[in-house]
């Protein structure tokens, strides 16, 4: 009941949010970006498996109902289980229209957070901001998803009891000297590395224009014995809509997790395909084990931002400062915008 409550709540906050900026007026401000009420997790008898951040730019209104009809329906199905919503940022500054459609789209789905940015290369804050919403319920792992991955969820659901619950940094980590990191695309942690973080928001936990560089510097300096989980061949990094006749295969979710690059069109043909057949469920002993990170990867754990190339290199700042950089307000294209390039 508290959770049905809180729920609730939240929907007509949004809902408030929707109609306060449609009429000209700011239901957010920053100087509240992290100030949230919070409530002690063991008043929650039942708490969730996982909860699911989808962040989605706010125009991206064909990506959002694309999910809504495909993997989505999973979330609904599995509501004791998982928890999922789509976080964007602040219609505040948008045309009327735009503002009337996400109008709209709240009122019929009531499955939208917004978050007090204005778009921009800011997504450390975003993912501080999205932990920060959802510490207040219980649940043991937390996936941040783009709005361009397919997600295999059922897959994932049957998967996680039999994965670690304490220090898990699960996703496509990226290989490389002194940088490696999970890309923050597809990124799974467990509760505590988020409570670790969350306890230093106020103090000395540091922000980045990216977030998975932020993640990084977290479990670089966490107290927490961190499993460093790359799933490289089941959570695909590269965008498969330029390739996709190489993952269209009736066993798609028995050989993937996630797909990044699956815009509309993708994302349906991906769900068929998930649903052509028969499923096999498979049992705890024949899902693949988390390998020793220095089998699959040559290079050593050490984070330093300092490495990174010039246009992705930016010098972290705490989170509480609400900082920005050069970049915060530079608009972000994804690879749908400009190709398969690979942006860093």
């Amino acid at each position: 009941m508290q959770f049905v409550l809180r729920r609730l709540k939240w929907q007509l906050l949004s809902v408030a949010f929707g109609f306060s900026i449609f009429y000209g007026t700011t239901f957010f401000h920053s100087r509240y970006m992290f100030n949230f009420e919070k409530t002690n997790n063991n008043q929650m008898q039942n708490g969730f498996v996982l909860v699911i951040g989808i962040l989605s730019k706010l125009n991206e209104f064909n990506r959002r109902s694309a999910i809504r009809f495909t993997w989505l329906k999973t979330c609904k199905e599995n509501e004791a289980l998982v928890y999922c919503r789509f976080f964007t940022d602040s219609p505040e500054n948008e045309s009327n229209n735009t503002k009337l459609k996400i109008k709209t789209e709240i009122e019929k789905y009531g499955d939208i957070v917004f978050m007090p940015f204005k778009g921009g290369h800011n997504f450390g804050l975003r993912l501080v901001w999205m932990l920060n919403w959802f510490s207040e319920y219980s649940f043991n792992y937390f996936l941040r998803i783009d709005d361009d991955y397919f997600l295999c969820l059922e897959s994932l659901l049957l998967e996680l009891p039999s994965r670690p619950k304490r220090g898990l940094y699960w996703g496509y980590i990226h290989c490389r000297d002194h940088v490696v990191r999970v890309d923050e695309g597809w990124m799974l942690l467990s509760r505590d590395i988020i409570d670790e973080a969350l306890s230093k928001l106020n103090s000395t936990l540091q922000c980045h224009p990216f977030g998975d560089q932020a993640v990084a510097m977290w479990i670089r300096d966490s107290k927490i014995n961190i499993t460093y989980f790359m799933d490289n061949d089941r959570v695909i990094h590269a965008a498969t809509a330029y390739t996709e006749d190489k993952y269209m295969t009736p066993n798609i979710c028995q050989n993937y997790l996630a797909l990044h690059g699956a815009y509309p069109s993708q994302m349906l043909k991906y769900w068929i395909l998930s649903k052509s057949i028969n499923k096999v469920r498979l049992n705890i002993n024949n899902r693949i084990s988390i390998p020793p990170f220095d089998t699959v990867c040559k290079y050593s754990k050490e984070f330093d931002w300092r490495w990174f190339y010039p246009h992705v290199k930016f010098e972290p700042k705490p989170c509480h400062t609400n900082p920005v950089w050069s970049i915060t307000h530079t608009e972000f294209k994804g690879r749908e915008d400009i190709g398969s390039e690979v942006l860093y």
